[in-house]
């Protein structure tokens, strides 16, 4: 029976005797999947789509088969990558890696003690220091100067921790300075009746 679609091409059912030879075609295992469409006088995806349908999928290791999880093992244990087995087995990495956590096997990754960081900490006489440096008005640059062995970095993050809460007198004044002059500005321009 032939069906029609919307557009006007007209599309074939599949017959019991295309499904035989396509069977027979994947049977022998040196046809791709392209060669076949070109025999049958289908299309490529019409092909994979019926292989799908009838459950002709090559799966060349499975994770319920105990030889090939064993043989996964071996390849594994010797040092083999996952990509490596992969490319052994025709299937990609992320299908062996899925394999092994299936089986229980999750530990084969290599890992690397992580190591410990040791920051170069903050004293309380540094911090005092600093403090009064701040509430003087001093800049970064001239704190960086008496602290000679804090880098200029160093001294802007603590500074920026430090002030996150609080303004130095200095910048404080400085800053309603600026607010005064804008209103001083702003009073020109505003008519009085």
């Amino acid at each position: 029976m032939i069906s029609k679609k919307a557009d006007g091409n007209r599309r074939r059912k599949w017959t019991p005797a295309e499904d035989l030879e396509l069977q027979r075609y994947f049977a022998f295992g040196c046809y791709t999947s392209a060669e076949i469409a070109e025999k049958l006088g289908r299309k490529k995806s019409a092909i994979d789509a019926r292989k799908h349908k009838l459950g002709l999928t090559r799966t060349k290791v499975s994770a319920k088969n105990p030889s090939d999880v064993a043989q996964i093992l071996k390849f594994r244990l010797a040092g083999w990558t996952q990509k490596e087995i992969g490319k052994v087995f025709g299937v990609t990495h992320a299908y062996i890696s899925e394999i092994l956590r299936k089986n229980g096997f999750i530990h084969f990754r290599k890992r690397y003690p992580k190591k410990k960081r040791y920051k170069n900490t903050w004293t309380e006489v540094e911090l005092a220091i600093l403090r009064k440096y701040l509430l003087q008005g001093y800049t970064t640059v001239e704190i960086q100067r008496r602290l000679l062995h804090r880098s200029l970095h160093a001294i802007s993050q603590k500074r920026a921790k430090m002030t996150r809460y609080w303004v130095p007198k200095a910048e404080r004044e400085k800053k309603q300075q600026q607010q005064r002059r804008w209103v001083n500005r702003t009073r020109l321009y505003i008519r009085s009746d």
